[in-house]
């Protein structure tokens, strides 16, 4: 519902910021794999840690405040706080079978 809504009364394109990450992701992955003496762990760490926590972080809080500005005040307020509870029982779940493993 909040990206169909986005797409319509966006002056940014779908998807846009995924392709600014793209740009880093791709600078980094292909040297730090062929040319430079870098840990796989750390590209990883790079490459799907921060590009990605940056893509869903920015993404999230612009989609609320596009909601917010858009008057839609109580979508954007059950958006921010579904998505944090939700993502909190999730990972209490993966931690609680984690646990029984």
């Amino acid at each position: 519902m909040t990206s169909t809504k986005l797409q319509r009364n966006s002056d940014w394109p779908p998807g846009a910021l995924e392709r600014d990450s793209d740009h880093p992701l791709a600078k980094w992955t292909k040297p730090s794999s062929e040319r430079l003496a870098v840990n796989p762990l750390w590209r990883l760490f790079f490459a799907t840690g921060f590009l990605g926590a940056y893509t869903t972080f920015s993404t999230y809080t612009y989609e609320a405040a596009t909601l917010i500005r858009g008057g839609a005040y109580v979508p954007a307020l059950l958006y921010v706080v579904g998505s944090v509870a939700f993502g909190l029982l999730g990972v209490l779940a993966g931690i609680a079978v984690a646990e029984r493993l």
